[in-house]
């Protein structure tokens, strides 16, 4: 179960990824992407389809160098996880500028 400081670093991250301090990368696994924080952080944030019920599901992965899991937050526990996963695949896949460059001239 998150706790109250975990769910103030999803907030933290959220905030440095809206403001660009935050630097994602799209990760090998498919619909993943990773962040490196402080040199010595990964975040991972995947999203994963739960074929129990046939809906898709949203968490974020604190490791530490040795790939030592430190935290990990499933979106039915913060919602607010589908926006992080919104903004980061926007952002990382260039979403914006592949629009412009469909919608500009010529």
């Amino acid at each position: 179960m998150a706790t109250k400081k975990d769910l103030e670093f999803i907030d933290y991250i959220f905030e440095a990824t809206s403001t660009g301090k935050a630097n994602w990368e799209a990760a090998a696994e498919k619909n993943s992407f990773v962040t490196s924080l402080r040199g010595k952080y990964r975040l991972t944030l995947r999203k994963a389809f739960d074929r129990e019920d046939g809906t898709y599901y949203y968490y974020v992965r604190l490791a530490d160098e040795n790939d030592q899991e430190l935290l990990k937050v499933y979106s039915p526990e913060y919602p607010r996880l589908v926006d992080l996963y919104s903004a980061v695949q926007r952002k990382t896949l260039r979403v914006d500028e592949a629009l412009d460059e469909i919608m500009g001239p010529g």
